[in-house]
């Protein structure tokens, strides 16, 4: 009796354990199932997040569809560029963007691929013409955009689009809406620059490298033919409000970048005198990205790589070696050679190759525009160093766009590494802008070596203004640091000079060549601010021999 009542006991147990057993068991499966269904929701609201992502930012719709895609800080400021150009072109404010980048950094695949692609997508009714300087790079690129546009992917994106069967053709197609039937009227022409544009206007017109090589470079035919076809064909079939997107390499100082900027210098000029940018002049918009950086930037300082991950400083440093210097100045730091110039003279430019002399007196002067808009006029610091012969030692450049407070850092900066014995800035920008801020930070940090001078611009012209320093070069007493990132984009500006788009390295030099036309060397050392011995005049020697003289009359004497 007590055995079977002891056996159902056991079993009874058994029972409740088998019965908790399957109730945490359903238990782990209904919480199972939940995290389940919690994670679908959480990768379906984290899709939806990347498809809206994607259609309003270019670079996020570039790395959906390249994965392995390595952007850097380069390709995220392109992309926001073509955004913001998207957006004036959609408020028909007639944009006109010029970028120059060295090759192989990945440009064509972001300007002449993906973006027409995305833009289309936001704005299905805009017509694109893509030109190069062959058809058949940019009916590659048509043909990469129409599969873009077909995929399923493309689709969840921006709606249900398609590209019309009567014409497909890679190098001229239409879009079109599958769900209202309609074509939407917008599409892509493939056509290579000098060729033919015929039947189709633009929103957009899209010029990615026009020139091929350094042999049509030098073609002044080649050259004309490309100003030619862009003023009498791509730009008349400018839709109104339409923008003008050129992404290239840089050649050579009159290809067709430069014969614009040359245009817009005239323009700048027109507004300098009336007040009013002229009416029938374009404004462009330039970003250049030299591979190694000319100048500290927003996000790389002097010498750095432009795409580290892709050309890194060491590789750079070997094809810059490898390359005759102007290929380099031109196509890496898009800055080509000026053959000659007009008003500094190419056979006036020296250069010294190894350190400057170890004593100099060392001043530095400066040209203001006390901005930090993208279109403003530059400030740059000019510092040299005066040689006991009268020599000028170009020694560094600091340039940039700075408010008030930035630009006294920066001469802080340069009386810190240089020590000037002296700045020259101009009066009126000091006395008007900032000397009371800059008095109050000289007695604040104590920078009581700290001297500037106001030199007077008066009523001379630029031109005019010049005339020291051009006059200096032409004595041959200024040398330039061979090599240096910085000495061919300022060359290249003394020699478009006056009819370059920026003269703000000229005013810097000039107010240098008025501050050193009259100085002579001091013998204070570079370094260390101690005076050098130097060779006794003969009146000094007569002096030391009469006072010899006396000396020896007195022990005489005595």
């Amino acid at each position: 009796m007590l055995a079977a009542t002891q056996a159902q006991a056991a079993m009874a147990k058994q029972a409740r354990i088998l019965e908790a057993r399957r109730i945490k068991k359903r238990k782990t499966a209904r919480e199972t199932y939940a995290k389940r269904e919690l994670t679908r929701e959480q990768a379906a609201s984290e899709e939806i997040h990347k498809r809206a992502l994607a259609k309003r930012h270019l670079l996020a719709f570039i790395q959906r569809y390249e994965p392995n895609y390595i952007s850097g800080w380069v390709h995220k400021v392109i992309c926001d560029e073509l955004m913001e150009f998207s957006r004036a072109v959609c408020a028909g404010e007639s944009p006109r963007l010029m970028i120059t980048v060295p090759p192989r950094h990945g440009k064509s695949l972001i300007a002449s691929q993906y973006f027409p692609a995305w833009h289309l997508g936001n704005h299905p009714e805009h017509e694109f013409i893509n030109t190069s300087y062959a058809q058949s790079l940019q009916m590659d690129f048509s043909r990469k955009i129409q599969e873009l546009i077909k995929s399923a992917d493309y689709h969840l994106l921006f709606g249900n689009l398609g590209i019309t069967k009567k014409n497909e053709a890679i190098e001229r197609w239409s879009l079109f809406d599958l769900d209202k039937n309609a074509r939407t009227g917008g599409g892509v022409l493939a056509a290579g620059v000098g060729g033919p544009i015929t039947g189709r206007g633009a929103h957009i017109a899209i010029i990615d490298d026009p020139v091929k090589n350094r042999e049509e470079a030098e073609s002044q035919t080649v050259r004309e033919g490309a100003k030619a076809w862009y003023s009498s064909t791509l730009y008349t079939r400018l839709a109104p409000g339409g923008g003008i997107l050129i992404i290239q390499t840089r050649w050579h100082d009159d290809d067709l970048t430069g014969w614009l900027l040359n245009e817009m210098a005239s323009a700048q000029k027109e507004l300098n005198e009336t007040g009013e940018w002229p009416e029938d002049a374009d404004r462009w918009k330039v970003v250049d990205f030299p591979a190694m950086a000319t100048g500290d930037e927003d996000y790389r300082l002097r010498g750095e790589a432009l795409h580290e991950d892709r050309y890194p400083f060491r590789s750079l440093a070997k094809i810059k070696r490898t390359l005759a210097p102007r290929d380099w100045a031109a196509l890496y730091q898009q800055n080509p050679q000026v053959e000659e110039g007009a008003y500094f003279e190419k056979k006036d430019i020296r250069y010294y190759q190894s350190n400057p002399p170890e004593h100099l007196d060392i001043y530095c002067a400066g040209d203001f525009a006390i901005s930090k808009t993208d279109q403003a006029n530059w400030t740059v610091f000019l510092v040299a160093g005066l040689d006991q012969a009268g020599n000028i030692y170009m020694l560094d450049e600091f340039r940039g766009r700075w408010n008030s407070n930035e630009i006294i850092d920066v001469m802080f900066k340069i009386q810190d590494k240089y020590h000037p014995r002296k700045f020259g800035l101009e009066k009126g920008h000091i006395s008007l802008t900032m000397d009371s801020f800059l008095q109050s930070r000289i007695r604040v940090e104590k920078r009581y070596d700290f001297h500037y001078e106001e030199l007077k611009p008066g009523k001379a012209d630029k031109q005019l203004r010049a005339r020291s320093i051009q006059g200096l070069m032409a004595y041959g007493r200024v040398l330039w640091p061979e090599g240096a990132l910085w000495v061919t984009e300022y060359i290249n500006e003394l020699l478009r000079f006056p009819n370059g788009v920026n003269d703000d390295r000229v005013d810097a030099a000039a107010w240098l060549g008025k501050m050193l036309a009259t100085q002579t060397w001091s013998g204070y050392s570079r370094n260390k601010g101690e005076r050098r011995k130097k060779n006794k005049s003969w009146k000094s020697k007569l002096a030391g021999y009469v006072a010899g003289r006396k000396g020896l009359n007195n022990s005489m004497a005595a």
